[in-house]
């Protein structure tokens, strides 16, 4: 080293001390005394120690205090000391202390995070060996009970706290006391149960008899048909028991099991009850009595068939129709033959309808027509001929006895 570098260093750091001295240090006659021993840490890792000194200096006035040779920070200084930390810690700074890894805490890292001692569940149990951070408490429930929330396994959490949620057992068996009633089939759940009812029974646990009398042998609808206007009508008669043995009372509106029936339709009834519960089962059945029905009769050629439209299950009642310039061969059939059909089933007379021809004489006017031929078939004025001409012969009774259905409107027309 040159002597100018060696000047220069001593300049700077003559300079240094110059600039720590207070102006009075020579007037004051001041002299710094040696550093006295390090303190004792503050704190077990990463804290602070510090040591002073003092300054010797005449005493006379203006020479009292300590600034009077130096600055304040010439008298003592602080330093870092027991910078290290346990487990695995790294240091942040020396006001916070260590950063610790999971598991551990504390300033320097030295201790561990444990966690509460666990509850035991309601009806179960709880195994554990350590309450230190990572270690695991294992839950199971007692006999006839089952775990339905919450968590079998938990683990402890660097914040001193457990893992999942606290188990819940309930009571599973609960078919152990067999409360179906009746043949019940029992199904266990979570604290409850389901009853499988047998046939007959219902209710929580199979208590309610719901059977209702048990039928066999009601007839099937009848329909008969007859020349006669009554009839000898028997069935069978339904039978009705009760599984239970309970009893059982029937009521019906025939009870001989016959009827001597007009035609019509009769309903036949029986109802059993079964007073223990109240239910009832029902056999109905219809009979239906009628005169044999008619064979259909044919439509003329040129011409039309003329019939009633009501009581046709009782009585028909037919004539003969020519379209305008056809007419009836009046030689073999009357004009006004009536074609009658009853509770036999039979035509009288015997069909078929006779057709209509060319007369062979050609009708003049209107006034030489025959009053059984028509201009329409769609014309009403067929229909108010027919009426006309039924209610002037022998079988007025259609109309006599039915005045409200004896009208035009109900009267068929088939060309």
């Amino acid at each position: 080293m040159s002597k100018l570098s060696v000047l220069s260093v001593l300049i700077v750091a003559l300079a240094y001390v110059i600039a720590d001295r207070a102006p009075t240090w020579d007037f004051c006659d001041c002299e710094l005394l040696e550093w006295s021993q390090w303190s004792s840490c503050t704190k077990q890792c990463y804290g602070r120690h510090h040591r002073d000194r003092k300054v010797r200096l005449t005493d006379k006035e203006g020479c009292t205090e300590y600034t009077h040779c130096v600055t304040d920070d010439e008298g003592s200084e602080w330093q870092d000391c027991n910078t290290f930390c346990y487990n695995g810690g790294t240091f942040l700074f020396s006001f916070i202390g260590c950063i610790c890894v999971a598991g551990k805490h504390g300033r320097c890292c030295d201790k561990t995070v444990t966690c509460a001692t666990p509850s035991t569940p309601d009806n179960g149990r709880r195994y554990y060996s350590s309450l230190n951070y990572g270690s695991t408490v294992r839950y199971s429930c007692n006999h006839d009970y089952r775990m339905t929330s919450g968590s079998s396994r938990r683990k402890c959490k660097d914040n001193g706290g457990w893992s999942g949620t606290m188990p819940r057992c309930r009571y599973v068996n609960t078919c152990s006391s067999n409360p179906c009633k009746n043949g019940g089939r029992c199904i266990n759940g979570v604290e409850s149960y389901t009853c499988q009812c047998q046939p007959g029974w219902s209710g929580i646990n199979c208590e309610n008899d719901i059977q209702p009398p048990v039928m066999t042998g009601c007839s099937d609808d009848q329909l008969i048909y007859t020349r006669h206007t009554t009839h000898n009508v028997t069935w069978s008669i339904p039978q009705f028991s009760d599984p239970f043995n309970k009893e059982i009372r029937m009521v019906t509106n025939y009870p001989e099991g016959f009827v001597v029936a007009p035609w019509g339709d009769h309903v036949v009834q029986y109802v059993a009850t079964k007073p223990f519960n109240g239910l009832q089962t029902e056999c109905k059945f219809t009979v239906k009595i009628r005169p044999h029905p008619c064979p259909e009769l044919n439509i003329p050629i040129n011409g039309a068939r003329v019939c009633n439209e009501w009581k046709i299950e009782y009585a028909q009642v037919c004539l003969v129709y020519c379209y305008k310039e056809f007419i009836l061969q009046l030689g073999s059939y009357k004009a006004q033959q009536w074609y009658i059909c009853g509770a036999s089933g039979n035509w009288l007379p015997p069909g078929p309808l006779p057709n209509c021809t060319m007369p062979n004489i050609k009708i003049i006017s209107e006034k030489d027509s025959p009053d059984y031929q028509y201009n329409s078939c769609h014309n009403d004025a067929i229909k108010k001929s027919y009426i006309k001409r039924l209610k002037a012969s022998h079988q007025n009774k259609l109309c006599t006895k039915h005045p409200d259905e004896c009208k035009a409107d109900n009267v068929s027309v088939d060309c």
